[in-house]
């Protein structure tokens, strides 16, 4: 896999029996994981939907070849949801939610803009019988609602600028979708392709449809969709940035 830059996706905890449940992700980082890249330096591996805020520390100086997703539920819930006041099945999930400063930290690097955290939601569906029950699943199903979800929470951390990387940039990039895509386009093609992208995306998130739904879940009643200047920057910043990414050098990682 490190030969041929395939990731390796792996949800990380360890299964020992001796374990605490809740430090699970955390021992899989240090006896597992580590161990792993220093022996495999190339291999590119993505963290998928990590709990802890050892996790968070370790994927953002893990360099360009990890990354770590993040589900919608963790960025919300703590392991109270599930146990203060009664048992919540609904809320049960594996990996499981853990303490507050856990979710903080998670919901500090969603929203940081660092590319090497994207959603991963992780949403399992399960019939209400089977999560209310002696020996109940896992998951939160959140397929339905993710997306207003994020949105509440990058608006509540002044951060809505940020959302579109999180759900849909961040992960394209790791895993090169776009350069596979590309990769036998000019550099003029690429520039067009982009610029179009990014005009597309501004017309229809600025149409009625759009500024009603997002007005409606996240209780924006004040929003009214960007304005032409704010569209036209937007589009402008796409073109800029392409030509930046063009023409300097890459950065070097230590």
């Amino acid at each position: 896999m490190a030969g041929i830059g395939l990731p390796l996706c792996t949800h990380g905890e360890v299964t020992n029996p001796d374990v605490d449940i809740f430090d699970r992700e955390a021992v899989f980082i240090d006896t597992v994981l580590d161990p792993l890249r220093r022996r495999l330096p190339d291999l590119r591996i993505v963290m998928e939907h990590i709990t802890t805020e050892e996790g968070v520390a370790y994927a953002a100086t893990g360099g360009d070849n990890l990354a770590a997703t993040i589900t919608t539920h963790h960025l919300i819930i703590n392991r109270n949801h599930i146990l203060a006041g009664g048992i919540r099945p609904h809320y049960y999930c594996l990996p499981v939610a853990k303490r507050e400063e856990h979710r903080l930290a998670l919901r500090t690097a969603a929203v940081s803009g660092d590319p090497t955290f994207f959603l991963g939601t992780d949403s399992a569906p399960h019939p209400d019988h089977l999560k209310e029950h002696p020996c109940g699943c896992a998951g939160c199903f959140t397929a339905t609602n993710t997306m207003s979800i994020l949105a509440h929470v990058f608006e509540d951390e002044g951060a809505l600028d940020r959302l579109e990387g999180f759900t849909s940039l961040h992960g394209a990039a790791f895993y090169g979708l776009t350069w596979l895509a590309m990769r036998p386009a000019s550099m003029a093609t690429r520039l067009i392709v982009s610029t179009a992208a990014e005009a597309a995306w501004e017309a229809y998130e600025n149409t009625d449809a759009v500024v009603e739904r997002y007005r409606s879940q996240t209780i924006s009643l004040g929003y009214y969709g960007d304005s032409l200047v704010n569209s036209v920057a937007d589009i402008a910043a796409c073109i800029v940035g392409f030509l930046l990414a063009w023409r300097l050098p890459p950065a070097t990682s230590s």
